[in-house]
Parts: C-alpha cells; sequence; structure tokens
C-alpha cells in the first residue's frame, strides 16, 4: 500500500517496500527535502507498478532511508505524463486517455488516498514454489492403482 500524496515532488518508496520495485538501481540518488526541511539522499531508484500506461520515468519512484509512515505515489509526475488526476472527498482516480489505470480510497486517519500496488512481475524474491502435500494427488493415485503396472511407472499406495 502506498498513499497518493499531491504535496510530493516524486514518488518516494521505503526501503521495506523496495520488493515490489523492478528495474532497482542502487547507485545514490538526489538528495529531497522533507515537509520540516530536513535532508535525506536517496539509496536509490526503481520502477514502481503503477500501470503499463504510463511512462518509465512516470513510474520511476526513489528508495529514500527514514521514509517512516509509508511509500508516496506523487501525483505530479503522473501529470507530467498526460494524466488527470481527480482528487475527491473519498476516491482518487488517475485518468490517461479516458481510462482510469489507477484508483485509491481516502484513508481517514490520515487524510491521504491509499493506493494498493501490486508486483505484476515474478522475479525470485516475491516468487516461492509451493510445497506439494500427497493428497492433491489422490485422485491419481486411485487412477493408476486400477492401471496396470508398467516398468516406467511405479504403482503408488496410499498410506
Amino acid at each position: 500500500m502506498a498513499k497518493g500524496d499531491s504535496g510530493a515532488s516524486a514518488h518516494f518508496v521505503r526501503p521495506m517496500d523496495a520488493a515490489i520495485l523492478t528495474n532497482i538501481d542502487l547507485r545514490p540518488g538526489p538528495t529531497v527535502h522533507q515537509p520540516d526541511a530536513t535532508p535525506l539522499k536517496a539509496m536509490g531508484t526503481g520502477q514502481l507498478p503503477l500501470s503499463s500506461k504510463l511512462s518509465n520515468k512516470a513510474q520511476q519512484g526513489l528508495i529514500v532511508p527514514n521514509l517512516q509512515s509509508s511509500s508516496l505515489v506523487a501525483m505530479g509526475p503522473l501529470c507530467d505524463d498526460g494524466c488527470h488526476v481527480v482528487l475527491s472527498k473519498d476516491k482518487l482516480s488517475v485518468v490517461k486517455d479516458g481510462e482510469i489505470i489507477l484508483r485509491g480510497t481516502r484513508n481517514k486517519q490520515d487524510d491521504l488516498w491509499d493506493i494498493p500496488l501490486h508486483k505484476n512481475v515474478l522475479s525470485h524474491d516475491n516468487y516461492k514454489t509451493p510445497k506439494t502435500h500427497p493428497a492433491l494427488y489422490l485422485a491419481d493415485m486411485n487412477k493408476k492403482r486400477t492401471s496396470p503396472p508398467t516398468p516406467e511407472r511405479e504403482q503408488i499406495k496410499p498410506v
């Protein structure tokens, strides 16, 4: 989950949320300033999975250490990419070429818009092969019991 922020100048990603990014580059990036003027040096960049309708530039996020509350999706870079951002009392909608490409819901506790982000590319750090369980193959085992044994296939007896 990230927060839609109309006041942020760029997309800012907490290090703990960086697994959502693709094309991560861990070279130090620019220095950004918090609202209280505290400087933070970006520790890298990556692509946020916002929409395939957006340019790479519009999806580039800065990984910022010490960003505490949540990652931020800035509205400015989306507008610069030809989007219209509609903020209402309860909803956020990002529209490009007449199509809603991103949605959010207003969070009454912090008054920002919650935007669910989903990594849509499988990689070694976001996918684990599920463990199999013998019960998944029970029907197959029963079929094998009624078939004559062959050298290629062993008979499996249920436990």
